[in-house]
């Protein structure tokens, strides 16, 4: 590397750390740490509790951009309107979009929502039949997880008292020192492949483009940068809006149909009935989402063609790995069982003394059947 592309680099990296110095102020510090609490409460309400959009289920996260753009809505339009001096500048507005979009992970289905049942989990499914008391109880730590049964229980059941802090203060604050040593271990590795990424592959950062495009500086004598007066940029954004906005509807109104093809999920098509070796593709889905679209549209040729092919490559692939149909060493492959919850566990216990009942009956109609008694 010449003397002048290490200048430059230098040089760039300087001002890097310059533009964070000058965005961490009081209060871009308070508005994401306040922004951040909103967040993890919003989501787990969102999907706890109505059971609505899965704000920490998408990548890129709307929750976390969605938050950004109100703060970005009130302080950089509204209050700048009223008084200027009152709006966030760039740096300040960098750092406020950092800390959402990063503590929006803390409270999403990979990690808050399933490290607390793991935490107590054990002892609340440790039964005489799994031996778990001496073979894992027994070597789990005090400050681990809460040993009180009754919270314990609460937890998977019921509590009707407050949320007892007392007895989960201690071990989430251990929990916590967890996490946040992730956290600084995943920075680290971004720091140690940053020069690889940036500065020999010139990789494309697609979820930074928007926040990017929103914290520009407007010009003189107007309030939103170009960025929001391009009217295709609008039109783009109605498109996407309207399609997720008619398919949220339906759990409203069930009556309406969603749009198959614009689902999380996607329109599905069962191979299992066609022909071999086709039948081993399994499960295919279609499915044409705005947003996935839109960021595929901000990689490049590279990247975006090489996702397509590798997903066309592991589908031959598998195909040619399906065995003939006269091959009688072929083996069906059974489905791999699923975590379930206590309802369709309890549902599945009726089917099955129900079908068993009708075997029976089936094989020897004359010898009456005694359905067998569910514990309580």
């Amino acid at each position: 590397m010449s003397a002048h592309a290490r200048a430059e680099q230098s040089s760039l990296a300087q001002s890097a750390i310059a533009l964070i110095r000058r965005g961490l102020t009081w209060r871009s510090v308070l508005i994401g740490v306040i922004a951040s609490a909103f967040l993890g409460d919003w989501t787990q309400y969102a999907e706890l509790i109505i059971h609505g959009t899965q704000l920490s289920f998408t990548f890129p996260p709307i929750g976390g951009f969605f938050v950004f753009l109100c703060i970005f809505v009130l302080f950089n339009v509204v209050l700048r309107a009223i008084h200027r001096p009152l709006s966030l500048t760039t740096p300040e507005l960098v750092v406020v979009f950092t800390m959402t979009v990063m503590a929006s992970g803390i409270a999403s289905q990979a990690l808050a929502q399933i490290m607390i049942p793991m935490i107590a989990g054990p002892f609340y499914f440790a039964s005489p039949e799994n031996n778990w008391d001496s073979l894992l109880l027994a070597h789990v730590p005090e400050w681990m997880a809460p040993r009180d049964p009754f919270v314990i229980r609460g937890l998977f059941e019921a509590w009707p008292l407050p949320v007892p802090w007392r007895e989960w203060f201690g071990p989430l604050a251990w929990w916590t020192v967890l996490v946040l040593a992730s956290y600084v271990v995943m920075m680290s590795l971004v720091t140690i492949f940053r020069r690889q990424w940036i500065e020999r592959e010139r990789l494309l950062f697609p979820l930074i483009v928007l926040p990017v495009k929103v914290v520009e500086t407007p010009d003189r004598g107007r309030l939103l940068s170009g960025f929001f007066r391009n009217p295709i940029m609008w039109l783009g954004v109605a498109l996407a809006f309207g399609v997720h906005f008619y398919n949220g509807l339906n759990g409203y109104y069930p009556h309406l149909p969603q749009i198959g093809i614009a689902t999380l999920g996607g329109t599905r098509v069962v191979t299992a009935g066609w022909p071999v070796p086709w039948n081993a593709l399994g499960t295919l889905r279609f499915a044409a989402m705005p947003m996935i679209i839109g960021l595929s549209f901000l990689l490049t040729r590279e990247v975006a063609f090489s996702l397509w092919a590798l997903y066309w490559l592991g589908g031959a692939g598998t195909r040619a790995g399906a065995r003939r149909p006269d091959d009688r060493r072929r083996r069906r492959c059974l489905p791999v069982p699923r975590p379930a919850d206590g309802r369709r566990l309890s549902r599945a216990r009726d089917r099955e003394h129900l079908g068993g009942a009708r075997a029976a009956r089936a094989g020897h109609p004359e010898r009456p059947v005694v359905p067998a008694k569910r514990s309580r």
